[in-house]
């Protein structure tokens, strides 16, 4: 079995980043020429090394699949948060105006206009705040190390 790690650490204005690699090659099959040697010893081990490998390859895509599944219910989680909290933002705002909107009805202009309007530019505020940046950062200072 071998392992190669990689980790890679760089520093822009106030961010630090590190990223973390590992390739392991655990393959549970020996090599040809070991096999070959086992064999000579034992002609029962190539069976058992063969029933061996497809239980850990089954293993493997059991857990795979199980990542996966843990990794889309994690995200379906954050996006129906995300969803509930701009319809309560929504309606919020929507509150509010009625709110500002009664206060006008009921004469206090001033007081009506400027709820209504402050509700409508923090409501807009909170929108361009969450809208994704559209530069991609850079990474200027990241620097590798090999183990």
């Amino acid at each position: 079995m071998s392992i190669k790690r990689e980790l890679k650490v760089g520093k822009t204005q106030d961010v630090l980043a590190m990223q973390h690699t590992e390739d392991v090659d655990d393959n549970f099959l020996p090599k040809a020429t070991e096999i070959a040697a086992l064999n000579e010893i034992n002609s029962d081990v190539l069976p058992w090394l063969m029933a061996m490998s497809e239980r850990e390859q089954k293993f493997r895509h059991e857990n795979h699949f199980k990542r996966i599944e843990i990794t889309n219910n994690h995200n379906q989680r954050e996006h129906n948060t995300a969803r509930c909290a701009l319809l309560i933002y929504f309606v919020l705002v929507i509150s509010c105006v009625l709110a500002s909107y009664v206060l006008v009805r009921e004469g206090h202009n001033l007081q009506g206009s400027l709820f209504g309007g402050t509700a409508v530019v923090l409501g807009l505020a909170v929108l361009i705040a969450r809208s994704p940046n559209k530069q991609p950062k850079q990474d200027s200072g990241i620097q590798k190390t090999n183990q």
